[in-house]
């Protein structure tokens, strides 16, 4: 079988230079990993589930970063990007402005069934961002207060990180606007799609292979 990459991704994998196993139509051997890529065992922030992430080597600066974010953030953030993709957004930005503050990490449009669209604004959190209380709600308050057009630009804003880091979230934003990592982004993702959401109750709860 022809190895081949999800093209629902392709711009994600050209852009940032990062793709995951999962984004080819198999299992890939040591021997069939992407030339000129390293790889990293990581986890779907979609899922919860383990999975290897592809980069190419030469994003990583000397500093062990990648574009003055950790390799986590970063990997993370495509990650995010591309699942949005397979989870049928219709565009999907990230930002690669790191540390200017001026928009989301994730910022991904879905069609509703109903046919109307709906953007989200996503932002991955690690303890290594050393980000404040104040921060995080002054960057919180601000995804909510951005227009366009006159209108809200977001219908929903959600920050997202590892289940050890989110009780730090919710006592700076609310338990409203934080998602531990892994099973219950996805799930919060198909309810804002549905054409008639219920209010939005981000969980918890990790699948249970984020907490292994």
């Amino acid at each position: 079988m022809v190895i081949s990459l999800n093209t629902a991704v392709t711009q994600i994998v050209h852009d940032l230079g990062v793709s995951c196993k999962t984004w080819y139509n198999k299992a890939l051997d040591p021997a069939e990993y992407p030339n000129g890529f390293e790889k990293e065992t990581t986890r779907n922030p979609c899922t919860g589930l383990q999975t290897v992430v592809f980069y190419k080597r030469s994003l990583l600066g000397e500093d062990g970063k990648i574009r003055g974010q950790t390799t986590e953030h970063y990997f993370q953030n495509a990650l995010l990007g591309g699942e949005c993709y397979l989870r049928d957004a219709e565009n999907v930005t990230l930002d690669n402005n790191y540390g200017k503050d001026q928009l989301p990490d994730v910022d991904a449009r879905f069609r509703r069934a109903d046919g109307s669209i709906i953007r989200i604004a996503m932002e991955y959190e690690t303890k290594e961002c050393k980000h404040s209380i104040k921060e995080l709600q002054d960057k919180r308050d601000r995804l909510l207060l951005m227009k366009e057009g006159g209108a809200s630009c977001y219908d929903g804003v959600i920050f997202i990180a590892k289940k050890e880091y989110t009780p730090h979230l919710i006592e700076a934003l609310g338990a409203d606007f934080v998602l531990t990592r892994g099973a219950a982004v996805g799930e919060y993702i198909a309810t804002m799609k549905a054409s008639v959401p219920p209010a939005p109750e981000p969980q918890q709860a990790e699948q249970s292979a984020e907490a292994a």
